[in-house]
């Protein structure tokens, strides 16, 4: 239970937690209806399926990328930390695509229990993603190939349901759409680039190796682009430039 003061409430910025603690809220007395209209108005913007991107990325970095280094380290207690952040990472996206803000991690376990929707048999899965076994490398193993197969299932379901012509992965989408805007288009201002992304990624690649500024203009060098070979990129950055590629 708690005494707030309603005006200064209207005033703060609710994080995640704040706002999933509000939407289980319950309330006792409301007699002018204010305190309804104020908890309508904070829950207005539920998350949206394809708001897990980066969650999901993030998943993949720690399960794959990471885990895949220290199985070949063979120090087995460190991957299994990774695969711990993995997991943290997973369950947060499964809350996101059932339109629910994050909760705090003391109830997120639980809570991931009734969500509306979870891949096949949660209730058995999630335990087998949560053991380190008997930290051998098998184990460490085993404990990946079952995250992958939960990131998977929620990566397609989000595709299903939000993008279903969308052939990569959710993770991919958003560079994806960021190089079909430049391909698209003779050249994009730096102001219709930064009203969906920031600046800092024309740094990074999959741009950095054919894209410029010029004039306040963005400008996309086509043939540097399809001269690119997979081993100049990262996989998952090449199979984004490579299905842009194919579409125009």
């Amino acid at each position: 239970m708690k005494i707030l003061n309603l005006e200064e409430e209207k005033q703060k910025s609710w994080d995640s937690i704040a706002l999933w603690d509000l939407s289980y809220a319950k309330i006792l007395y409301d007699p002018n209806g204010e305190i309804k209209k104020f908890v309508r108005d904070k829950l207005i913007n539920k998350p949206e399926p394809l708001q897990a991107e980066g969650l999901l990325f993030d998943c993949w970095w720690y399960f794959r990328l990471a885990g895949d280094i220290w199985i070949h380290r063979g120090d087995t207690v460190q991957g299994h930390y990774m695969m711990n952040n993995a997991v943290t990472k997973l369950v947060e996206a499964l809350f996101i695509v059932n339109g629910e803000y994050i909760p705090h991690e003391k109830w997120i376990i639980n809570f991931s229990r009734t969500l509306s929707w979870t891949p096949t048999q949660w209730e058995t899965r999630i335990l087998k993603v949560m053991s380190t076994g008997d930290l051998s490398l098998e184990s460490l193993i085993n404990r990946q190939s079952v995250i992958e197969k939960l990131w998977e299932e929620i990566d397609l379901y989000i595709v299903k349901k939000e993008c279903p012509h969308f052939k990569l992965r959710v993770m991919q989408k958003s560079f994806y759409d960021l190089l079909k805007l430049l391909f698209e288009n003779d050249f994009v201002t730096v102001e219709e680039w930064s009203e969906n992304a920031s600046l800092s990624f024309l740094s990074g690649e999959p741009f950095f190796s054919f894209v410029t500024i010029k004039n306040g203009k963005i400008i996309v060098d086509k043939e540097k682009a399809f001269s690119i070979k997979p081993e100049d990129l990262y996989y998952w950055h090449y199979e984004i430039l490579e299905k842009v590629l194919l579409e125009i």
